[in-house]
């Protein structure tokens, strides 16, 4: 199995970084639709990410336009949408119209995705957004399209989705898959790299090449042997998600980038919102393995209380669905990262603290699942 260090790494693949121009679908408010017409609706802010490509297209009047795309950047479907936005955080979609593309259906995890089906979202303006799409278990990531860094970029990362091979537990071999790291831009020669690469439990296992790319209109696509084997999606705010094993499933992962800034353990306190996964709970009939939680860090910024919440319109908490997470070690694997501790379980985390100087912070986690340790669970918070 390849880990992410074998797909980016000069040594064992050839990278080609192609012009995205000629080949990306170009955005149109109302691809076709003859009962839904957004065209007249401007779009206020656009994000793009992984899973396999999504566009997600907001509008005036609360509107929402959605682009599914295969792995190969085909046209799957349309969803247009109304989006309504609740003071626990969470925005709510509802279907109102699905266009299908020409014999590709609108197919999602569970089914085909219909009028009247609902999603939930989190995002931080003008950065990234974490969503749970309509008919689908997992959740999504996704950051703002159509701008590429023009300055350089300093970044640390954690896996969203980790390849099949990679084990969660403290002491299995397969645990020395690399679960975080750093990621660095550098604009003037388009080059990226990844300067540290880590296990779960904070090993090191090293730096990797990326080697000169070239990124059009956020993206870079990373090429092997005639093939996309990993497509990235960058941003000037320097959040980012790069998407492995694109020829094989089984190699998939997903990975999360921040910012990368020395912080303050006490920067951390406030209230969030936030969508944890748990690999544990997936295709486990009875159980969620999207669940939307929201969360309070002390004064002190050294522990994470957080509830389950059975409707995110009005905030109702799941009854004993609870959790306490110490925090601790800021700032000693990484500038921006620190530790987590559940019941002797790792967590590794990384914060963006004040992002975009609009008093948002972002914090993203990936940990042994409480049920299951060679499972593995992740949370993303954005405070209120």
């Amino acid at each position: 199995m390849k880990n992410l260090k074998q797909i980016v790494n000069l040594s064992i693949l050839t990278l080609t970084a192609i012009s995205l121009n000629a080949c990306l679908p170009q955005r149109d408010a109302n691809d076709g639709s003859s009962e839904i017409d957004f065209s007249s609706l401007e779009v206020e802010q656009s994000f793009q990410g992984p899973g396999s490509v999504y566009e997600v297209d907001f509008l005036e009047q609360s509107k929402l336009l959605v682009r599914k795309y295969n792995d190969d950047y085909e046209l799957q479907c349309t969803v247009h949408a109304e989006v309504e936005s609740h003071t626990t955080g969470f925005e709510s979609w509802t279907a109102l119209n699905v266009v299908e593309a020409a014999g590709n259906g609108c197919v999602s995890d569970e089914g085909n995705i219909q009028v009247g089906d609902s999603a939930k979202a989190l995002k931080v303006d003008g950065v990234a957004m974490i969503f749970k799409f309509f008919k689908t278990e997992e959740v999504r990531y996704a950051v703002l399209a159509g701008g590429c860094p023009n300055t350089d970029l300093s970044s640390n990362w954690i896996v969203g989705d980790q390849r099949d091979s990679c084990d969660a537990s403290n002491n299995n071999p397969s645990s020395a898959c690399d679960w975080t790291g750093t990621f660095e831009w550098s604009s003037g020669i388009e080059q990226a790299t990844l300067p540290s690469t880590y296990t779960l439990n904070g090993t090191s296992l090293g730096a990797s090449s990326i080697g000169p790319a070239v990124c059009q209109d956020g993206v870079i696509e990373i090429m092997d042997q005639g093939s996309v084997e990993a497509r990235m999606f960058l941003t000037e705010a320097g959040a980012a998600i790069v998407h492995t094993g694109l020829e094989n499933k089984q190699d998939r992962s997903f990975i999360i980038a921040l910012n990368k800034e020395a912080i303050a353990a006490s920067d951390l306190a406030g209230d969030y919102a936030g969508l944890v996964f748990d690999e544990n709970n997936k295709n486990n009939d009875g159980n969620d393995a999207t669940m939307p939680v929201q969360a309070s860090i002390n004064a002190a910024g050294t522990v994470l209380t957080g509830d389950a919440l059975e409707d995110i319109a009005t905030g109702e908490i799941k009854a004993n669905e609870g959790a306490i997470i110490n925090l601790s070690n800021f700032n000693i694997q990484e500038d921006g990262t620190f530790d987590g501790s559940m019941n002797g379980d790792i967590i590794k985390c990384m914060a963006d603290v004040n992002v975009l100087g609009e008093g948002k912070n972002v914090i993203f986690c990936v940990g042994q699942s409480p049920g299951e340790g060679s499972k593995f669970y992740n949370f993303l918070l954005i405070s209120k």
